[in-house]
C-alpha cells in the first residue's frame, strides 16, 4: 500500500499518466514518453486510463510475500 501511495500523488485512489510519470522520474526512471505510455498501458490491465490498487499489486506486489497492504 505504501508504495501505490508513493504513485497515487492526489490521493484518488488511482493511479493516472502524469502520476506514473511523474513518481517515475522522482525514483530517477527517465524514458520517453512513448515508452511511459506503454508501460502505464501495460500495467492499466482494464483499460480505464488508470491503474487501480488492485492492477499496481497484481503487477508490483511479490505474491506470497505475506506483507500486508
Amino acid at each position: 500500500m505504501l508504495a501505490f501511495r508513493h504513485f497515487d500523488v492526489d490521493k484518488s485512489g488511482s493511479i493516472e499518466f502524469p502520476e506514473f510519470k511523474r513518481t517515475l522520474e522522482n525514483y530517477g526512471c527517465y524514458f520517453a514518453e512513448e515508452e511511459v505510455a506503454s508501460l502505464f498501458n501495460h500495467y492499466d490491465a482494464d483499460g480505464s486510463g488508470s491503474i487501480q490498487y488492485e492492477e499496481f499489486t497484481n503487477v508490483f506486489a511479490i505474491k506470497g510475500s505475506g506483507g500486508r497492504h
